[in-house]
């Protein structure tokens, strides 16, 4: 079953470019846009949509016992701490915060 994020606050309008974009930022109000209501951590974005994608990884044998072992230590499936550690340094190399997915 699918999570679903609570629905508040303004809905930013989908841009074109990023001119159009920088424009409506320029003139616009946008604090009603970025409230604690309608804007998550990156790494946590994911949590809403389905799984619906499968990838296969190959990995040497000793590097997928210390993922477990972290894992174990966590209190956590091993691949949803393959995930968790994806979605965090994926969310380093981009800005903190986006808008919700509706």
């Amino acid at each position: 079953m699918k999570k679903k994020p609570p629905s508040k606050g303004k809905k930013f309008p989908h841009f074109k470019t990023n001119e159009e974009m920088a424009r409506f930022v320029e003139e616009n109000d946008i604090s009603e846009y970025m409230t604690a209501e309608n804007l998550i951590p990156f790494n946590q974005i994911f949590e809403w949509e389905n799984k619906d994608a499968t990838i296969t990884m190959r990995f040497p044998v000793r590097l997928l016992n210390v993922i477990k072992a972290l894992a174990a230590k966590k209190r956590m499936p091993y691949q949803r701490f393959i995930r968790a550690t994806m979605e965090e340094r994926v969310a380093s190399q981009i800005p903190q915060y986006i808008e919700k997915p509706s």
